[in-house]
């Protein structure tokens, strides 16, 4: 049986992201099929979704941190744990490891992370990347060894509907969900503490200020038309998130009955309101692995996000997108739009809901688990 070490950063420090979500859907895929060990920075608050061993390497939250976790500490923690090979979820492939190492881009903003990527004169997939600095030094090395053939014994494996990214060079799997996400409506509970409106307009993304000033235009446009029947329930914020989006909120004159902000969910709760709320909403572009636009498919519910190479291959006839060009008070104005029209107009909202099902049923976990065993080996066995 494989010994497979993953990366759990996101699980302790990232608790809703797509990198978190992802970890948790390989853990149950492989969870009887491999020996699987959680590599921790620090103890996760939430219970996890499947059996595994864990390690715990205390490890702060700051760059330096991250670095550490990244190039040194994943490499000797697998080798001393006997492990076969690393599996990464949103982090970078050591230049200096020993082991093969297995690498699915999960999160936030992986527009951004991919605009990094493309090769000289070519332009990545991902839409809108945020304005950030590209990385420097041994992170900006990494990313070009990967665009010149890759570094030995690494493979990056990509959802095989989505469009792969311009000079990187991918490996096709089988998307996945967990079955946590699934349209039935039944069994799972919100939690006492969660305690939801009955009924609401989901939004499940980063906290980040250009995306929550997205989210606040888009609700000041919406609010006074669905707000009161149909609150805006926000999750994954942190505290400083719930706090800037309060602020944004009263400057853009949005009454407070109008939404709800909570913090993070344990994963079965998360998954709980993504089948009760009336619509899913999500103004970026999705992450590889791990993504919302994915599971609130999965669960049957309206979708309504920004269109782009991504977003259309994900989704296809089964969300309401809108298009990302334009000024960004006319894309906020289009998203409210979208929102008011799958709430008002009933028959709109069950065809999105039944393309969204009938789409998901091609997403088997039995299908992903045979064929990432499969990349195990070759990454194993490989140059």
């Amino acid at each position: 049986m494989l010994t497979v070490l993953l990366d759990g950063w996101a699980l302790a420090y990232e608790l809703s992201s797509p990198a978190a979500v992802h970890v948790q859907e390989i853990i149950h895929a492989l969870q009887s099929e491999a020996r699987l060990i959680l590599a921790l920075p620090a103890e996760s608050p939430f219970p996890l979704s499947g059996e595994v061993e864990q390690i715990l390497w205390s490890t702060a939250n700051i760059g330096r941190g991250r670095l550490a976790w990244e190039q040194d500490i994943l490499d000797r923690l697998g080798r001393r744990a006997g492990a076969d090979l690393l599996h990464l979820v949103g982090s970078s492939r050591s230049l200096i490891g020993v082991l093969p190492v297995v690498l699915s881009p999960a999160g936030w903003g992986m527009s951004a992370w991919m605009d990094g990527m493309h090769a000289p004169g070519k332009k990545a997939y991902a839409t809108r990347p945020a304005n950030r600095e590209h990385p420097a030094g041994i992170v900006l090395r990494l990313r070009q060894a990967l665009f010149q053939g890759g570094l030995p014994r690494t493979r990056v494996c990509w959802p095989a509907d989505l469009l792969p990214v311009a000079g990187l060079n991918t490996q096709s799997l089988a998307p996945v969900i967990h079955p946590f996400f699934s349209s039935s409506r039944d069994g799972l509970s919100g939690g006492e503490e969660t305690e939801p409106p009955e009924t609401f307009i989901l939004y499940h993304g980063p906290d980040t200020l250009p995306v929550l000033r997205r989210v606040v235009e888009t609700w000041r446009w919406a609010a006074d038309t669905i707000g009161e029947s149909h609150p805006l329930l926000l999750t994954g914020l942190s505290q400083s998130g719930k706090q800037v989006f309060a602020q944004l909120a009263a400057q853009a004159g949005i009454r407070r009955e109008t939404f709800h902000v909570l913090e993070y969910l344990p994963f079965k709760e998360l998954a709980s309101c993504y089948r009760r709320c009336a619509a899913f909403f999500y103004p970026l572009s999705p992450s590889p692995w791990g993504d919302p636009l994915r599971m609130a498919l999965a669960c049957g519910g309206p979708v309504v996000a920004v269109d782009g190479p991504w977003s259309d291959a994900l989704v296809g006839p089964s969300a309401y997108l809108v298009s990302a060009s334009g000024q960004e008070h006319e894309i906020c104005r289009s998203l409210a739009g979208a929102l008011i029209t799958v709430v008002v107009e009933e028959q709109l909202a069950q065809e999105l809901v039944s393309a969204a099902r009938l789409r998901a049923t091609a997403w088997r976990i039995e299908d992903y688990r045979r064929q990432l065993l499969k990349m195990y080996q070759q990454v194993i066995s490989g140059p």
